[in-house]
């Protein structure tokens, strides 16, 4: 886990369910915790960058994701998941970002399901919230070769 930097607006950007959501362990794309993400277009990931959850309006706190799983699905559905890791958020402290290593996968959809969460007083303000996620993309193998084979043709040129 690394931490990243990252500025964001705690209050006004990012993801949270509505309130007092339902945390399911076998997430569906119906489930109030799941967030689902389309890439466009099939993607190569290793890592997961996560900017920790929201405040409520006027800095009131909200209730913030403890535990989340990550999913890579093969459609739209949903209904084909594989995990690719779980893990632990810090409690409120929004605008914090952290890198997690996932299984390497690639996939268009992938699921973010909120397993539990960090629970405060007043009762009842409960949120499954993200501020920002972003993916790191798998390097290429084929690009690392190329760019060798470039580098070797120009040397063997030179002689």
């Amino acid at each position: 886990m690394t931490t990243l930097t990252h500025s964001v607006d705690a209050v006004n950007t990012g993801w949270a369910s509505k309130l007092n959501p339902v945390l399911t362990t076998v997430p569906t794309a119906a489930s109030d915790a799941a967030l689902m993400l389309d890439m466009g277009s099939a993607v190569a990931v290793s890592r997961i960058g996560i900017w920790v959850g929201l405040d409520g309006p006027g800095g009131f706190g909200f209730d913030s994701t403890d535990q989340f799983e990550v999913f890579s699905s093969a459609d739209a559905t949903y209904t084909t998941l594989v995990s690719l890791g779980t893990f632990n958020l810090p409690d409120d402290s929004p605008g914090t970002g952290l890198i997690f290593d996932i299984t390497n996968t690639t996939s268009r959809y992938f699921l973010l399901n909120v397993i539990s969460l960090h629970t405060e007083l007043p009762a009842g303000n409960d949120h499954a919230s993200f501020g920002e996620v972003a993916f790191e993309a798998v390097p290429e193998p084929s690009v690392a070769l190329l760019g060798g084979l470039g580098l070797f043709a120009l040397l063997r040129r030179r002689r």
